[in-house]
Order: C-alpha cells, then structure tokens, then sequence
C-alpha cells in the first residue's frame, strides 16, 4: 500500500548495538513531521531531548539547521517535511541518530502501512523490550560500564552513579502504560492556560493579611529586587504594550516573544539550550518563563490562549500599580494555592495535582525552620516523605524523592526569596553535577510564611 496523508504507519524502532535488543514497536499518522516523529523516539527510550538529532533518508539529512552552517553536509529542517512526504513503502528502513557526542543510532524499519481511523491520530506503542539507556552515559560503551557500576555495591562508582541516576534504574523494566501516557501528552501544555474566574482573587485568595503594610517593611528592598517579581511585572508590562497571539496548538508564547521578552528580565533569557546544540522550540522548554506565566494565569494576571490574544486582566492592570509587597504576596498566594506544583515537574508523576493537605505540610514544615542553622536537603526531603504518607502517597514511595522535591518546592521557594540554598559540585565519571546539599531558611521567608500560616488559622472555620 502506498504511503499517503491518511496512512497510519507502524515501525519497529531497535537501538543498534544493545545487546539484548531494546527495541519499540508503535505507530504514527503520515501526515506527522519528521520533527513529531523525533519526539515520539524521544519518549519511546525515556530520554530528554538534550542533544541533536538526525534522520537520514536516502541521500538526505534531516534535523534543525545549524545556523553557522558548521556541518558539510546540508541538514534540512525536519519540521517541514511529513512522513507522507519523505517515506514511501513498506519495508523501507533508514536510521534516526541522537547525541552526537555518544553516537545512539536508532534503526527504524516501516513494518505496515494501513488506512487511518479518527482513533489513529496519535502515535501509540504497541510493544517492545527493556529500558532506554539514560541521557549522557556515554553511549553503548558507556551504557555497559553504567550497568556493571550499578550492580556492584563494591564497585567504585557505585554510589556516584546511584545517586545520579536517581536512587534506581532497571535495565529490564519495559513501562508500556507510563510510554502511552506520555506519548498522549506530547504537543500538549503541561497546565492548561484557562482558568475560571475566582472572585476571591482581589483578596489574595481569602488570605488577607496585615503583612503587606506592617511586616514586609523591614523586606520592602529585598522585595523590589527580587527577580521573580521584577520578572513578572516585565512580562506583564511587555504584554500590555505589545500584541502577543497565543500559539493555535498550545496557546504559548510564541518564540518571537520568548526572546523579546526574555531580554528584559533580570537574567535574560536566551532561546539556545546551555550547550548551544539548538534552539528551544516551544515556551515549554524555558523552565523560568514558563513558570512565571503559570504564575500569571493562576494568579488571574492574564488572559489568552490558543490563537487568541493575551490581555492583562483588570486584576493584571491593578497588580502593576500596587506596591512591591502587594504584588509579592499575591504571588506566593498563588502558588501555594492555586497552581498545580506538576507543572514544573521533570519527574514523571502519575496524578494530575497535589493535595492541598501536603501543600499544608510544606508550609508547616518550612515554618518551623530556623534562620539561623541550615538544613541538610537529603534531611529534609526524609522528614518531608515520612510525614506525607497520607497527604501525598507518591512522594512517600517515590525513588525520586529528592529530584520531585527539589523541582517543584524548593526551586519555586527559592525564587521567592524563602530559601538560600548551598550547592556542592559533584563530579561523575562522564559529568560533573551541581547537587543541592543544604537549604537555608530566609529572615524573609520566615516572615512571610509566618504570616501565611496566621491567615490560614484566621480564614478556617472554627
């Protein structure tokens, strides 16, 4: 059957060179790009998208341009080209290369092509075997080494590589449910940008509070440096006075603005990864914008979405006019209570959101810190985890308790201001890592959520 618009093709995706085979079975509609079709490998093998790619087609090369034109062989941009358009038979095979520095290559053969239903129009795994070797491990060489480390507690890097990997990794676990679900995510937003009107939202929420005019004087510098609220007002004073469409598949910011945007923050935000290998394609991969327009919208600063323009709420043209401390405030309301925490998540985390009762147990354990001794982070994610049992199962039994933790509490904190935190740099055999190794509570902080948990006690019943 030839390959056309309406076809849905089914591959067998094998890592060349495991032994035993890791390989994938799915399908994917024709009319996806070569760019879709990256992103569905990307998951199928657990990795992150850190690296460059290419696909290679008869005599062509796909994948993104490199601007300088550094390679000698012309790469065109995989985004243009659908699958339709490039592949054309049953049987045929090309390879699909990933991180250049430790050489995956992926040999993909098209083992049907069928007619597509209404029910075929994302990609699905059908079967496969065995995990994905871990970003950066330094190819299949690399991956051995990782795998005899591991299951040798003598071994000499035993504990390094434990740690980096997460506490956990079984070479033989092959998730197929956790695969499908993350497939069904893809070209999605991680939070949706509409969000109902809440009435309470002029008033923090219900939280109302003495502190913004009493307490947060001693702070009110600290307050107007800080580069999340200086951030956020720019983002918002940008919005105000230029016209910005949604995307018409997400509703993000599109890139254009990213970078404009992005110039005026505190820490201007580039649209290259770190490692200058390619340019962010969505809102979604700059980490620090995105959480500030989460913030935005739960707060009910703006208004927008897919194609559709983003406008300041009447909450959003009062919020630029109030004081620092006002502003602050509002802020932290909304992410303690109306932002789903997994929206910044990296680590793959079955629910949907976090229960209100462990986002009290945050905030009763940060409470009780002291800001004059720090804390050991490995310390308090153990107390955090053995006090979630039933506020938050996942965090209990998570292998990941220290990443989860890291991502969507104490980075936010720390943008706030509530946390100092002291890194120490932990050299690996392939990389070097910064690893949070204490967390120390702010005068600010200790204010703030002193007063946060007052209004709490005040707005509850009695």
């Amino acid at each position: 059957m030839p390959i056309n618009s309406t076809s849905t093709l089914q591959f067998k995706a094998t890592l060349n060179d495991s032994k035993p085979p890791i390989w994938r079975r799915f399908t994917i509609p024709a009319d996806k790009t070569l760019l879709d079709l990256h992103d569905v490998l990307q998951v199928l093998f657990g990795w992150e998208d850190y690296h460059l790619h290419e696909f290679r087609i008869g005599r062509k090369n796909y994948g993104i341009p490199d601007p300088d034109e550094h390679f000698e062989d012309e790469i065109l941009d995989d985004s243009n080209f659908t699958l339709f358009q490039v592949l054309e038979k049953e049987g045929q095979r090309f390879p699909y290369l990933y991180d250049f520095g430790d050489g995956w290559q992926i040999d993909l053969v098209i083992e049907k092509v069928q007619e597509s239903s209404a029910k075929d129009r994302k990609a699905v795994c059908l079967a496969g075997a065995r995990n994905g070797p871990p970003e950066d491990v330094g190819g299949v060489y690399g991956y051995e080494e990782f795998l005899e480390a591991i299951a040798d507690p003598a071994h000499e890097m035993y504990a390094d590589l434990i740690q980096w990997i997460g506490g956990h990794f079984d070479s033989e676990e092959f998730d197929i449910q956790a695969i499908n679900k993350s497939l069904g995510r893809i070209g999605k937003p991680i939070d949706y940008w509409e969000v109902d009107p809440n009435p309470e939202a002029e008033n923090h929420f219900g939280y109302k509070t003495s502190w913004i005019t009493s307490g947060s004087k001693k702070f009110n510098k600290t307050i107007q440096d800080l580069p999340l609220r200086r951030d956020i007002v720019e983002m918002l004073t940008y919005i105000q006075n230029n016209k910005v469409v949604g995307t018409a598949t997400t509703g993000n910011f599109p890139l254009k603005t990213v970078e404009e945007m992005g110039k005026h923050f505190v820490d201007p935000i580039k649209v290259w990864f770190p490692n200058g290998e390619r340019r962010y394609r969505s809102e979604l991969e700059v980490d620090t914008l995105y959480f500030y327009h989460v913030l935005a919208i739960a707060g009910q600063l703006l208004t927008g979405g897919k194609g559709r323009k983003w406008r300041l709420t009447e909450l959003g043209h009062r919020f630029l006019a109030e004081s620092p401390a006002w502003q602050y405030w509002h802020l932290l309301i909304t992410f303690w209570t109306q932002t789903n925490w997994l929206s910044v998540a990296r680590v793959n985390v079955p629910e949907e959101g976090i229960s209100t009762p462990f986002k009290v147990l945050l905030l009763f354990v940060c409470q009780k810190l002291s800001p004059t001794y720090g804390v050991s982070f490995e310390r308090f994610v153990e107390n955090l985890a053995e006090n979630s049992y039933i506020s938050w199962q996942s965090l209990y039994f998570s292998e990941y308790k220290e990443d989860l933790v890291e991502q969507i509490c104490i980075n936010p904190l720390i943008s706030f201001g509530i946390f100092q935190p002291d890194y120490e740099l932990r050299k690996h055999k392939y990389f070097s890592r910064e690893h949070l190794n204490r967390i120390t509570i702010t005068q600010l902080g200790a204010s703030v959520l002193k007063a946060f948990m007052e209004s709490i006690e005040k707005a509850s019943p009695a």
